[in-house]
């Protein structure tokens, strides 16, 4: 069965939505007077995106194994 994610979603389940991967790669934030670094605030999305696929592949293989 492939699942299909629509909005960070598991289409038809009613499950509350999933940041995707991509989200944190792409979050923009607003601008400071005294803000932040950029770059530190790129390499952490970077490790939450890398762990929101990791986390999103073992979901896919729990759920596969459990509905197989």
């Amino acid at each position: 069965m492939t699942e299909v994610f629509r909005s960070g979603q598991l289409y038809g389940t009613g499950l509350p939505a999933r940041m995707t991967p991509r989200e944190a790669r792409t979050r923009a934030f607003d601008p400071r007077r005294r803000g932040v670094d950029p770059e530190q605030v790129r390499a952490f999305q970077t490790e939450v995106a890398d762990e929101l696929t990791d986390l999103h592949r073992q979901i896919r293989r729990l759920t596969w194994r459990t509905s197989g």
